[in-house]
Protein backbone atom coordinates (compact mmCIF):
# COMPACT_ATOMS: atom_id res chain seq x y z
CA UNK A 1 0.00 0.00 0.00
CA UNK A 2 2.84 2.36 0.77
CA UNK A 3 4.59 1.67 -2.37
CA UNK A 4 1.68 2.31 -4.59
CA UNK A 5 1.39 5.99 -2.90
CA UNK A 6 4.80 6.99 -3.00
CA UNK A 7 4.39 5.80 -6.95
CA UNK A 8 0.95 8.00 -7.21
CA UNK A 9 3.08 10.75 -5.54
CA UNK A 10 5.81 10.15 -7.79
CA UNK A 11 3.68 10.38 -11.21
CA UNK A 12 1.72 13.20 -9.53
CA UNK A 13 4.80 15.26 -9.57
CA UNK A 14 5.79 14.33 -12.55
CA UNK A 15 2.52 15.43 -14.45
CA UNK A 16 2.75 18.48 -12.79
CA UNK A 17 6.15 19.18 -13.87
CA UNK A 18 5.46 18.06 -17.36
CA UNK A 19 2.62 21.05 -17.25
CA UNK A 20 4.90 23.65 -16.46
CA UNK A 21 7.44 22.57 -19.19
CA UNK A 22 5.01 22.47 -22.08
CA UNK A 23 2.99 25.60 -21.46
CA UNK A 24 3.38 28.02 -23.93
CA UNK A 25 5.56 30.92 -23.07
CA UNK A 26 4.12 34.86 -22.04
CA UNK A 27 0.40 33.41 -21.49
CA UNK A 28 -1.08 34.84 -18.42
CA UNK A 29 1.44 37.87 -18.81
CA UNK A 30 -0.02 40.34 -20.58
CA UNK A 31 -3.22 42.08 -19.75
CA UNK A 32 -6.95 41.83 -20.40
CA UNK A 33 -9.90 44.21 -20.17
CA UNK A 34 -13.19 42.88 -18.46
CA UNK A 35 -14.67 46.41 -19.53
CA UNK A 36 -13.98 49.31 -21.90
CA UNK A 37 -14.07 52.92 -21.26
CA UNK A 38 -17.41 55.05 -21.98
CA UNK A 39 -15.84 58.44 -22.01
CA UNK A 40 -13.69 59.49 -25.08
CA UNK A 41 -10.16 59.76 -23.92
CA UNK A 42 -8.39 63.32 -25.07
CA UNK A 43 -5.30 62.54 -28.02
CA UNK A 44 -3.31 64.87 -26.11
CA UNK A 45 -3.25 62.70 -22.76
CA UNK A 46 -2.55 59.13 -24.55
CA UNK A 47 0.88 58.68 -24.73
CA UNK A 48 1.44 54.97 -26.37
CA UNK A 49 -1.23 51.98 -26.90
CA UNK A 50 -0.84 48.61 -27.23
CA UNK A 51 -3.14 45.81 -28.37
CA UNK A 52 -4.36 43.21 -25.85
CA UNK A 53 -3.73 39.40 -26.62
CA UNK A 54 -5.76 37.28 -28.72
CA UNK A 55 -6.37 35.11 -25.54
CA UNK A 56 -8.32 37.95 -23.99
CA UNK A 57 -12.30 37.60 -23.99
CA UNK A 58 -13.07 41.10 -25.10
CA UNK A 59 -10.70 42.84 -27.78
CA UNK A 60 -9.51 45.50 -26.60
CA UNK A 61 -6.48 48.54 -27.16
CA UNK A 62 -5.19 49.29 -24.11
CA UNK A 63 -3.87 53.22 -23.82
CA UNK A 64 -0.99 54.25 -21.66
CA UNK A 65 -1.64 58.06 -20.59
CA UNK A 66 0.99 60.24 -20.13
CA UNK A 67 0.23 60.03 -16.17
CA UNK A 68 0.96 56.45 -16.40
CA UNK A 69 -2.54 54.92 -16.16
CA UNK A 70 -3.68 52.61 -18.08
CA UNK A 71 -7.40 52.82 -20.09
CA UNK A 72 -9.01 49.88 -22.30
CA UNK A 73 -11.01 50.86 -25.27
CA UNK A 74 -13.11 49.51 -27.86
CA UNK A 75 -10.96 48.94 -31.41
CA UNK A 76 -13.69 49.42 -32.94
CA UNK A 77 -14.73 53.06 -31.70
CA UNK A 78 -13.87 55.74 -34.31
CA UNK A 79 -12.43 58.12 -31.58
CA UNK A 80 -9.94 54.97 -30.88
CA UNK A 81 -9.13 54.22 -34.41
CA UNK A 82 -8.41 58.12 -34.98
CA UNK A 83 -5.82 58.26 -32.09
CA UNK A 84 -4.62 54.86 -32.77
CA UNK A 85 -3.97 56.17 -36.39
CA UNK A 86 -2.20 59.57 -34.73
CA UNK A 87 -0.18 57.33 -32.69
CA UNK A 88 1.10 55.56 -35.34
CA UNK A 89 2.06 58.41 -37.83
CA UNK A 90 4.37 59.51 -34.87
Amino acid sequence: MKTSAAAFAMLLVLACFCLAVTSPLGVGDAPCCTAHTSKKIPAHVVKSFFHTSGTCRLPSIVFILKNRKQACANPLDPWVIAIKDRLEQI
